[in-house]
């Protein structure tokens, strides 16, 4: 029977990326309603939607609070983006030593998604390898703002025709989910852009060899995703 012994592994490390991950997925998920509660208040302008979203992380001050010693902290911007290369790395060391794992649940979807941040082929990948039934029981409720263009991005940049079929599956379950139109919405003019470009790809690829039911469905996201001709 094969030993293990204990000073072989990393601990230090393996909290590390445990950390990373937890921050990433609370980050992902605290935005996330920040996005919705803007969307509820019925915001005048884009700038202010932003504002929101990117204050999501701020807390109101307690009543132990003292302002004055609030204001005496600066905005360090220098250290902000190091510590943003910091996690870059950290991830960066994660995706090399953590394989794909098939999400169950839309939650894990967000955290495997956030886990392979760093690697887009690996989000392809993990995309084809979930099956049409979990991924529409994950997002049968909704897509989590902002992950809608991030896959729309990533399916367009690894798209390969031998998966046009399956990538046709992919955006018919998303398009089915229950605040698709919002999510659309949300999306940057790159992610327009990038999903606009995938459906072209999918439009030449598309052969009489594809049975009618692929070609119609086709034509009906089209419409879905407010794709003109």
């Amino acid at each position: 029977m094969t030993s293990y012994d204990a000073d072989s592994f990393d601990f230090k490390s393996l909290d590390k990326e445990l950390k990373t991950a937890v921050e990433l997925d609370e980050k992902y998920w605290r935005e996330n309603d920040a996005k919705f509660r803007a969307v509820r208040q019925k915001v005048a302008s884009y700038e202010e939607f932003r504002d929101i979203v990117e204050a999501s992380h701020l807390k109101p001050l307690g009543k132990e609070d003292k302002i004055q010693e609030k204001f005496k902290q600066s905005w360090n911007t220098v250290a902000k983006s190091c510590n943003s290369q910091q996690v870059a790395t950290t991830c960066e060391k994660t995706e090399t030593q953590v394989p794909i794992k098939i999400p169950k649940t839309s939650h894990e979807f967000v955290r495997e998604w956030c886990r392979h941040k760093n690697s887009k082929q690996s989000q392809y990948e993990m995309l084809m390898l979930i099956t049409t039934e979990q991924l529409a029981a994950q997002f049968k409720t909704e897509i989590p703002n902002g992950l809608l263009g991030e896959i729309l991005c990533v399916l367009k940049e690894y798209y390969s025709k031998e998966n046009h079929l399956a990538i046709i599956e992919i955006l018919d379950i998303l398009s089915q989910s229950s605040r698709f139109s919002l999510c659309l919405q949300f999306m940057n003019a790159n992610e327009l852009k990038e999903c606009h470009n995938l459906f072209k790809k999918l439009s030449s690829d598309i052969s009489q060899k594809d049975d009618i039911e692929s070609k119609e469905r086709f034509q009906v996201l089209k419409k879905k995703y407010s794709i003109d001709e």
